[in-house]
């Protein structure tokens, strides 16, 4: 295999700032993406390379998906940006599912360059987290604005924290590959030691499931493939049903429950009573912000 250097340099770039964009400012990511995709080509063409073929079967799934989002459009609230919005989706989708082709064209040494790439870029992240934390958010009141409470400054936290949760997988997929076995999985138990005390409840109960769902792997994989699979269908469609019944057990005025989780409850029981009129077809794609 060529060694491409451009392609090892673009894509070693790309690990390193993803995470460091996702926390700072989430909105980048997209362009981030864009952009690697873009360079990506670019780069392919002066080497007289072309990537590799994406897995059929998910190029189907997803053809299906975005093909119900178009003609779910038709019967929302405002077609025509919700059409426009599917075609967006759809060319964002497809720049990622070309970045991810672009990497069956590295050599082993430059994946294992844009892995560690990536936790050193993990590690810079979780440094600006303690930074901001020990000192008051000096980086997110420069880019945000002051913010208004204790609680609205870790709030900004959520979404990298998030990401962060997503992007150490990779990572730790890569230390168990090279033979770090066991102590690969430091870095998610590590992690979530370290977001638990933070406002970020998805990040948290996100990387505990992982956590728990790679040691049944460990184990069992095909068990562990399973029990994802089906954790994921009945979360599903378990929801709106789950979401009732917090309602009328009275969560939205349980004292012990925070301010913003008692909205919530009354957030998913209207959701979930949408949901339960119309089931099957739906309210039509990008209708939920009306």
């Amino acid at each position: 295999m060529p060694p491409r250097p451009r392609l090892a340099l673009l894509f070693a770039l790309f690990s390193f700032l993803l995470p460091i964009v996702a926390l700072v400012a989430s909105k980048g990511v997209v362009p981030l993406m864009l952009v690697a995709a873009l360079g990506g080509g670019l780069a392919l063409l002066a080497d007289g390379g072309r990537p590799a073929a994406p897995d059929p079967w998910l190029v189907a799934i997803l053809a299906v998906l975005l093909t119900w989002c178009a003609i779910s459009s038709t019967w929302s609230f405002r077609p025509d940006s919700a059409i426009l919005l599917a075609v967006r989706v759809t060319g964002l989708i497809a720049a990622g599912l070309f970045v991810a082709a672009l990497t069956a064209l590295l050599p082993a040494e430059a994946r294992d360059g844009a892995a560690r790439a990536l936790a050193a870029g993990l590690a810079v992240a979780l440094a600006i987290i303690v930074v901001e934390l020990a000192f008051g958010f000096p980086l997110f009141s420069l880019i945000k604005g002051p913010a208004e409470d204790a609680y609205q400054e870790l709030s900004r936290l959520n979404r990298g924290l998030s990401a962060l949760a997503i992007l150490v997988w990779p990572v730790t997929s890569w230390l168990w590959r090279r033979g770090a076995g066991r102590w690969a999985l430091l870095g998610p138990w590590g992690l979530l030691a370290f977001i638990a005390y933070l406002e970020s409840s998805a990040a948290t109960l996100g990387l505990a499931c992982g956590a728990v769902l790679a040691g049944l792997a460990l184990l069992h994989r095909r068990a562990g493939v399973v029990l994802l699979a089906a954790a994921v269908v009945v979360s599903l469609a378990a929801a709106p049903g789950a979401a009732r019944l917090m309602k009328s057990a009275g969560w939205a005025e349980a004292e012990a429950l925070g301010e913003t989780a008692r909205q919530r409850v009354h957030i998913w029981d209207f959701t979930a009573a949408r949901i339960l009129e119309k089931p099957l077809l739906g309210w039509g794609f990008d209708s939920a912000r009306d």
